[in-house]
């Protein structure tokens, strides 16, 4: 829930602190730092940083509604708050005063409370008479746990009798629904009113005795708002990241959580998951690279396995080495090659002319070729210096990423 930023209000529309109209406040911006709602959570009044009070004709809220949830233990005024023993007590949740979050309930036989999946921020409160010392926390009934724990406190047996008010606050985040209870350790029984001290002095109304205001945290944020113009400055790195859809060279082994890596061959992606990519260009790129295993079958789609290739720019070059320097389309796989050439190699032997000796200074005068005229010679491989199973030049590596949000 959010203020309409610098709401303008009439001179009509604002109750001075002094007595009579201020005309001069026509069309004044009211920047308003207090709200007050009613039990049914409309707005009651506004108080403003200038002293004024407007009513809710003259107010917009902007956002989306705050999704709470409100129990109370709520009695005639005449009537028990509800008895203790010495130990652990369940407090009698009885009322459901108002719930908007969905999947959430009271049981108010066993005065425990449904919290569905989320994040919630817990707000409670509870009044305590007549059982000296006091201590309060959040039970989870489901996994057997204390969630959360509360104030202590003493509410004394003996005279001037005080009844005293405990609270409890903070957050829970849940991956399923669990069943919680608000639980009251209790040094000492208190038969009908431990709960809280009844009397009719505080007049003939139903009395609450204890509250508990479950929000939704993520009904705070509300609801998401129109995309603004890209920003022109600021630290934000936001504006610095790649367009959606395209990829883009990345020089680190971390791949942010913003991106997918492009290269990988990785399979089984959906464009529900990633709506954003779901774009001619990203596309586009897919087909481009069927030959290294891409994939875009409408609903789904395959990165290329790019892992440990070199890439080069398309088409053929017609400057240097016209029709030699040739980079095909793009995505186009090329095997590995060695350039056409020859060698140019002059070499003699020498024999006996007795065919028996090999290596002899003495030339022969017929061609001989048979295996006992010459020996073959089988050149190994270097022991030293760079060399291995492929021939590349030197190269240092990164990856591609594509973002997606």
């Amino acid at each position: 829930m959010g203020w309409e930023a610098n709401k303008k209000a009439k001179s009509s529309d604002l109750y001075p602190k002094s007595v009579g109209e201020d005309t001069s406040n026509e069309n004044q911006v009211i920047q308003p730092f207090q709200w007050e709602r009613n039990a049914d959570r409309s707005l009651i009044t506004v108080k403003c940083k200038n002293g004024y009070t407007l009513d809710s004709s003259c107010i917009t809220l902007s956002g989306s509604e705050i999704k709470v949830a409100h129990f109370q233990n709520l009695r005639a005024y005449n009537a028990g708050s509800g008895g203790v023993s010495a130990g652990i007590n369940t407090n009698p949740f009885n009322t459901e005063v108002s719930n908007e979050i969905e999947g959430c309930s009271l049981n108010t036989t066993t005065h425990e409370f449904t919290i569905p999946a989320g994040k919630f921020l817990i707000d409670a409160s509870l009044e305590l008479f007549y059982v000296n010392g006091f201590n309060t926390r959040l039970y989870n009934v489901t996994d057997g746990a204390v969630a959360l724990r509360g104030t202590v406190g003493y509410a004394g047996c003996a005279s001037p009798y005080p009844h005293t008010f405990a609270t409890l606050k903070g957050v829970i985040e849940i991956a399923s629904a669990k069943v919680y209870r608000l639980e009251v350790y209790c040094q000492t029984a208190r038969a009908s009113d431990a709960f809280g001290w009844v009397s009719s002095s505080r007049g003939t109304d139903d009395a609450a005795y204890s509250d508990i205001i479950i929000t939704d945290i993520e009904s705070i944020k509300g609801a998401k708002g129109d995309k603004g113009e890209p920003g022109t400055s600021g630290a934000d790195a936001q504006n610095y990241l790649p367009p959606i859809g395209i990829p883009t060279l990345w020089f680190t082994s971390v791949i942010p959580d913003w991106a997918l890596n492009a290269t990988d061959g990785a399979t089984g992606y959906t464009f529900a998951d990633y709506p954003e990519l779901d774009n001619e260009i990203f596309r586009q790129f897919l087909a481009d690279f069927t030959d290294f295993n891409s994939a875009d079958n409408t609903t789904t789609f395959d990165m290329p396995d790019l892992q440990g290739m070199f890439g080069r720019l398309a088409g053929t070059n017609g400057i240097y080495g016209a029709g030699i320097h040739i980079g095909g389309a793009v995505g186009d796989y090329t095997a590995h090659q060695f350039q056409n050439h020859a060698h140019n190699h002059r070499h003699s032997m020498g024999v006996s002319t007795d065919d028996n000796y090999h290596g002899s200074a003495y030339p022969r005068t017929s061609n001989d070729y048979s295996s006992t005229n010459y020996t073959n010679y089988t050149a190994a491989n270097p022991s030293s210096g760079n060399y291995g199973s492929e021939t590349r030049p030197a190269s240092f590596s990164n990856t591609l990423i594509v973002r997606f949000e």
